[in-house]
């Protein structure tokens, strides 16, 4: 008897774990699909995009198969120049002429005026050649540099914005190379983040825990003048911040102005 009353009452404890356990999981199932949707989802389609940029893929798709025979040196045949027109004017009409324009200035700067301009130009065109034609539209049709960026911004999948992110990027050979010298910025912006990072954290173990000390141990009047100097403190030094992280010259620029080394005024 007494072993039948000990297995019904294991088997009712086993019950009611398995019911907390349940009751548990149910309560933690609307927080995860927040945090799956506000964190995760985004954070995941982000990586992605960061990769894959299907957009002149798709709405150049003859002109890109015609450019893999293509040697990169010289300028691609007539038959490429009508694919690019005739894609570019469809591109157009669809309106998604601006998405493939900003796609191929990201490669390579200014060609997104190239672009739009020349495909209003070639949109009721029927010349006896597409290469003169487009030509005439902008002298950038004539230089390589130009098909090797719309070739290079047509990659489905790519690291680009990645070796963008190190000063990188790919040159005409496809080894990775450095930016030119005034393109290379991120480096610059991530050492100077950083160094202002360190700085804060030297400054508040410097400042914050002293006067935290004083202000657990003050008597509560001088307690309460501490902490709103402390809270202006706060208000205060925002701006100072932004203008360090932004200006070129950082704090040479708040000290020196009048020697004309300061790269945010305009030198006399």
């Amino acid at each position: 008897m007494a072993r039948t009353l000990t297995g019904a009452a294991r088997r009712g404890t086993g019950r009611g774990r398995s019911g907390g356990r349940w009751r548990a999981a149910a309560l933690v199932l609307p927080l995860a699909a927040f945090v799956g949707t506000a964190f995760v989802a985004p954070l995941a389609t982000m990586l992605v995009r960061s990769v894959h940029d299907p957009t002149v893929a798709d709405a150049l798709p003859e002109t890109l198969a015609l450019l893999r025979a293509w040697d990169g040196s010289s300028l691609p045949g007539e038959e490429v120049f009508a694919a690019a027109a005739r894609e570019l004017v469809r591109a157009r009409e669809q309106r998604t002429i601006g998405q493939i324009a900003t796609r191929v200035n990201r490669v390579e700067s200014g060609l997104r005026s190239v672009i739009t301009r020349s495909t209003r130009q070639l949109q009721d065109a029927e010349p006896e050649s597409w290469q003169a034609a487009m030509a005439a539209a902008n002298p950038a049709w004539e230089e390589p540099g130009t098909w090797r960026a719309l070739q290079r911004a047509g990659q489905r999948w790519t690291l680009r914005h990645y070796l963008n992110a190190v000063d990188r990027e790919r040159g005409a050979d496809g080894r990775v190379v450095r930016q030119p010298e005034d393109q290379r910025i991120y480096l610059r912006l991530f050492a100077r983040t950083l160094l202002v990072s360190l700085a804060v954290t030297a400054l508040c173990l410097l400042l914050g825990y002293p006067l935290a000390y004083l202000i657990a141990h003050a008597t509560p009047r001088r307690a309460a003048l501490l902490l709103a100097g402390g809270l202006l403190a706060r208000r205060a030094a925002p701006p100072w911040c932004w203008r360090a992280y932004c200006c070129r010259s950082g704090p040479r620029c708040w000290y020196a102005p009048r020697r004309g080394s300061c790269c945010c005024r305009p030198r006399a």
